[in-house]
């Protein structure tokens, strides 16, 4: 099995040599987004609601 995972990993850094971490650590499963027909729509309603909250600050920013 070590040997598996050493070539594995020579081969890796022949083919990435930019710096990529071999066998990165999988996220965590409540930090995956799985988007589908159900919650695509909320999340874009929800990336609205954020830039017109931003708008509504840099407004009031600049009445101060």
């Amino acid at each position: 099995h070590d040997s598996a995972v050493n070539t594995a990993r020579t081969m890796f850094y022949q083919i990435y040599s930019n710096g990529e971490e071999f066998l990165a650590r999988a996220p965590d499963p409540e930090d995956i987004i799985i988007e589908d027909d159900g919650n695509a729509s909320n999340t874009s309603t929800c990336n609205t609601n954020v830039e017109d909250v931003n708008s509504t600050l840099n407004t009031d920013a600049d009445n101060d």
